[in-house]
């Protein structure tokens, strides 16, 4: 099976079903830590990452990311002390990184590799935005990574790429046979969870096959949506910017330099502007000054955002 771009061919066998990948990683979560252990993130992430610990639990150990000029990246050294810490025995990667739309490089996520494997901390591996790559990066998935099956559960759908959410249907791939069989135990044994339902598998099979054409053009469309809204703000807003965008259609946007508190821009953005967001501080504290927007959507709705946001923080 080939995951459109993500260009890793795998054994069907390794494969199990789920009804989302929330779902799935609260299961990894029971099945492969205790309570008590700790599970480690990477901040700002998306709030499943945050809650599903803490719901089953478990310890929240955050490995920030640093932020530098709109960009980020991962904090190896305090990964290091985490991982070697043998209370920490998951950690959940977001590769691409929602919601700070960084597309990690082969070395990056080699590294990650490396050292949850030499600290035996199994990752469960968030692919969901793989597919959705902005022009001119390249995504690597683990999967090239052989050497690291024993400890990787990989997570796809085509629930982002192909909008198909709502057939609620996501794949699971686990190289390790014990480790698919526990999960497999534990999603559809302990917890009851049913697979997955008739539809989801035909619409990801048909999307999968057919969509690569679709996945091109829609991804020209949002770098545009991205591209405008940068212009705009440059102009009009320039206390607010957009960091270096890879992947995903989801804009971090960052209002920190307008000098308001975090209380401050949520009551301006979806108050007055009534322009709906992401609070950033779902994503984790890191979050504070930041608001998450979908830009999957018509030019027309990103042009009247960026009016009714100048409404409120244009400077004339």
């Amino acid at each position: 099976m080939v995951l459109s771009s993500v260009l890793w061919e795998c054994d069907p066998k390794w494969m199990l079903f789920s009804t989302g990948v929330v779902t799935a990683i609260n299961s990894a979560i029971q099945e492969f830590t205790k309570p008590g252990e700790g599970v480690i993130i990477q901040t700002p992430v998306y709030y499943p990452f945050i809650s599903g610990p803490i719901s089953n639990n478990r310890l929240v150990l955050t490995n920030q990311l640093l932020e530098e000029n709109g960009s980020y990246k991962i904090d190896f050294e305090d990964l290091e002390k985490k991982a070697a810490d043998p209370n920490n025995t998951l950690m959940i990667l977001c590769s691409p990184h929602n919601p700070v739309a960084r597309v990690w490089t082969e070395e990056e996520l080699e590294r990650i590799l490396e050292i949850c494997k030499r600290n035996n901390v199994i990752v469960f591996n968030d692919e969901l935005h793989a597919d959705l790559i902005m022009p001119g990066f390249h995504f690597t998935s683990c999967g090239k990574f052989e050497e690291y099956y024993d400890i990787l559960i990989f997570a796809h759908s085509p629930s982002k790429t192909f909008n198909l959410a709502g057939l609620t249907s996501s794949l699971l791939t686990i190289p390790n046979e014990e480790n698919r069989t526990r999960l497999s135990h534990r999603m559809y044994g302990i917890n009851r969870i049913p697979a997955t339902q008739n539809f989801g598998p035909v619409a990801g099979t048909a999307a999968y096959e057919y969509g690569d054409s679709f996945v091109d053009e829609v991804m020209q469309y949002i770098a545009g949506n991205i591209e405008y809204a940068r212009s705009y703000l440059k102009e009009h807003m320039p206390k607010i910017k957009i960091g270096k965008h890879e992947g995903t259609y989801l804009a971090w946007f960052d209002f920190r330099e307008t000098g308001l508190s975090n209380e401050e821009i949520l009551k301006k953005v979806i108050e007055e502007a009534q322009v709906v967001g992401d609070p950033g501080t779902w994503f984790g504290e890191s979050g504070a000054g930041f608001v998450r927007f979908n830009y999957a959507c018509p030019r027309a709705y990103v042009e009247e955002q960026m009016k009714r946001l100048k409404s409120v923080f244009g400077e004339g």
